[in-house]
């Protein structure tokens, strides 16, 4: 049974590949994201896939000519140039199609199939990242299944091509996944660490993934993690150090340093976008987080280093 790729360091080139290819397209080139499990049969595409196994073990994916194992708390990037198919099974996860067409970046992929996996350490984070980016798809994409994006439709026909903001946070969301796993890729130490206990597990997706809504409460999210408020306020502070709530807002505060760096969104865009009604408010609680104002952090790590006039009012 072949397994894994030629050392960590493949990994991470595929992945630094794929992010700075990701940031200079258009659209995203997202063809499926979601929820799938039970079989794996995929016809010879251009498409790379991406996957990330939740429960179960899929004992024999074949791709091309390779048959490779995917247990439960991998990650694994593979072709789909040459197919790949197993027989059913009882395991499901994360997957996401990016077709990368005929770019010359991923000419090689034509000629031998390409396999690489990792021991996933941040299983919660990195669940909420494609859940994220499923969300994003749903709401602004124009295909006809949940989770899929087409961007080649959206330019048929003489159509007008698709809005500039629901695109680049999709294209964010993206980003933010690859860069996850990278950094997995990249840690060395695959060692297993301690999972959350499932409710704490739950509340922290739940978060993650209604973090722009305003009206996330401590009520909404005990209802999500199946405890009493009271209960679980305490629980979730004994298990991970910091309030529900307090957590909730330093995943806002990342999220938004995130868009901060990687879009042109204005601050009461993005203020918005990570669940602030306020745009002054957002920028209080940013500062206390990060030390500065979210242009101040901007002029010092966006790499196109842009006037903070496009980007807010005086002050934020």
């Amino acid at each position: 049974m072949d397994q894994g790729c030629e050392g960590m360091d493949k990994i991470c080139v595929w992945l630094e590949k794929l992010i700075l290819w990701v940031d200079k397209c258009g659209p995203p080139p997202i063809m499926w994201v979601g929820m799938a499990g039970g079989r794996f049969h995929n016809p010879p595409a251009p498409h790379i896939e991406i996957v990330f196994m939740t429960e179960g073990e899929c004992p024999a994916l074949s791709i091309g000519d390779r048959k490779v194992c995917l247990r439960s708390g991998e990650a694994s990037l593979h072709s789909v140039h040459f197919g790949n198919k197993s027989e059913p099974g009882d395991f499901k996860g994360w997957c996401i199609f990016l077709d990368v067409g005929d770019e010359r970046e991923f000419e090689s992929l034509c000629k031998s199939p390409l396999f690489c996996s990792i021991s996933v350490t941040r299983r919660t984070e990195l669940e909420a990242a494609f859940a994220n980016l499923s969300t994003r798809c749903y709401r602004y994409g124009t295909g006809p299944e949940k989770g899929y994006l087409d961007p080649r439709p959206l330019f048929a026909g003489g159509q007008k091509p698709p809005a500039k903001i629901p695109m680049l946070l999709v294209k964010n969301a993206l980003l933010d996944l690859l860069v996850i796993l990278l950094e997995e890729a990249r840690q060395g130490d695959n060692s297993s660490t301690s999972e959350y206990p499932p409710s704490v597990s739950k509340a922290i997706e739940f978060m993650s993934t209604n973090l722009n809504s305003p009206d996330l409460s401590l009520p909404a999210i005990s209802r999500a993690a199946g405890l009493s408020v009271d209960h679980f306020g305490r629980f979730f502070r004994e298990r991970v150090g910091i309030s529900p709530m307090r957590w909730l807002q330093e995943l806002r505060v990342r999220q938004s340093r995130f868009l901060l760096e990687r879009s042109a969104l204005l601050v009461e865009e993005i203020a918005t976008e990570v669940g602030f009604q306020d745009p002054f408010h957002f920028s209080r609680v940013f500062k206390t987080h990060s030390g500065m104002s979210p242009t101040e952090y901007r002029e010092r790590h966006s790499p196109t280093n842009a006037s903070p006039k496009r980007y807010g009012r005086k002050g934020q």
